[in-house]
């Protein structure tokens, strides 16, 4: 957008301020966030009972937050990879339908020779594609290499910081042996609170504490040790328990996400390379690779339901409830109001994006701008331009 209006240097300047921008929200955001996983800097007001920042610098150097920020960073560095390379995967799929139509030009003597019947040089969309998928590919690969590393760290801080958001992740109830095995797909009962599976044996202790040895709390033991803690704050009725089965799964569908990227970006990489070319010639490899455009996406929600799900029944960790962040003029109907309206917004503002994108990558990379000629140099150089089918 903007590319008809501005010089390349002003327009990447642009491409920059944005990148900066919101890489420096995320650090607020999620400053608020960590907060609510790890208080630190604050006090409480005895008068109000309202919680008051003490110290600003204490906040910022939350330990959470320098194990969520590099993560949820990384993770978007992940999805912009997929989303580049998926979109040129759909954009290869096009050119490949478009240039069934190419006629052979005459006197060639090779019918491989080739002008598109609209005067484009068939090849150009090719050549644009395939240089920004492997693009993709190889920011996509750097991402999943970082977010997999940056959560390896966020989830061994969240093993004595949050006990039972990570037992849950893992489906454990009882405490483990030592070695702990890794359960790769489990049946949950919550209401029982049991849990049986396939396992590795050995293999979370070595996820946990790089190390063949060494225990994993349950979450029945985690629950005790909770009401120990704060029953004579909140209550003995706490229910401490989260919502196990969807943070099992979504554990699971986020971490195949980040190492399926970096499968499907690699296998990219090597389908397109120079001495054999051959993802421009394979329908269905260009309809996988276009179809996982979505897939960080998946990923990226598994971890957030994870991230807050894990840390029910506060609101923030330890000092409040979900219960206290209830406003005494909140109600049902309000409630339900609210959050039809902003899934709704939200679904209307994703339907824009995907149109204008959609759009955009139809009309290919010569495209200059809606309701603009195309430059004289495009002009003069259309009839020339041939390539190798």
């Amino acid at each position: 957008f903007t590319w008809d209006r501005f010089r390349p240097g002003v327009h990447v300047v642009f491409i920059w301020l944005t990148f900066l921008g919101s890489s420096l929200s995320a650090i607020w955001i999620l400053a608020a966030n960590s907060f609510m996983q790890h208080p630190t800097g604050f006090e409480i007001d005895k008068t109000t009972g309202h919680v008051r920042m003490t110290n600003f610098m204490d906040v910022l150097s939350n330990p959470q937050l320098w194990r969520e920020f590099p993560h949820v960073f990384f993770g978007a560095v992940l999805t912009a990879g997929m989303v580049i390379l998926g979109m040129s995967a759909w954009g290869l799929l096009r050119d490949r339908k478009q240039h069934a139509a190419v006629s052979p030009v005459p006197g060639s003597g090779s019918a491989e020779v080739a002008v598109e019947e609209d005067g484009e040089g068939a090849g150009s969309k090719r050549a644009f594609f395939t240089k920004s998928l492997r693009i993709g590919a190889v920011i996509a690969i750097v991402g999943s290499i970082l977010v997999i590393v940056a959560g390896d760290l966020q989830t061994r801080f969240i093993i004595d910081d949050q006990p039972m958001k990570f037992a849950a992740t893992e489906g454990i109830y009882e405490d483990t042996g030592d070695p702990a095995p890794w359960a790769v797909v489990s049946l949950i009962n919550e209401g029982d609170k049991t849990s049986k599976g396939i396992e590795i044996p050995e293999m979370l202790s070595l996820l946990s504490y790089h190390s063949t040895s060494g225990s994993v709390k349950g979450m029945n033991t985690v629950n005790k040790e909770l009401h120990e803690k704060y029953d004579a704050k909140f209550g003995k009725d706490m229910d401490y328990y989260v919502p196990v089965t969807t943070l099992f799964w979504s554990f699971r569908f986020m971490a195949a996400v980040g190492f399926a990227s970096l499968i499907l970006a690699a296998l990219a990489l090597w389908f397109t390379r120079r001495s054999k070319d051959t993802l421009w010639s394979s329908n269905w490899k260009l309809w996988i690779l276009g179809i996982c455009t979505y897939l960080p996406f998946v990923g990226n929600t598994g971890g957030w339901l994870i991230t807050e799900l894990g840390r029910y029944p506060w609101l923030v960790y330890g000092l409040q409830t979900i219960a206290d962040g209830v406003s005494p003029t909140a109600n049902v109907p309000s409630l339900l109001f609210t959050n039809i309206v902003y899934f709704l917004l939200f679904l209307l503002m994703g339907g824009v994006m995907i149109f204008y994108a959609r759009r955009v990558l139809h009309q290919g990379p010569d495209y200059r701008g809606e309701g603009l000629a195309p430059s004289r140099e495009m002009a003069g150089n259309a009839a020339q331009r041939v390539v190798l089918a």
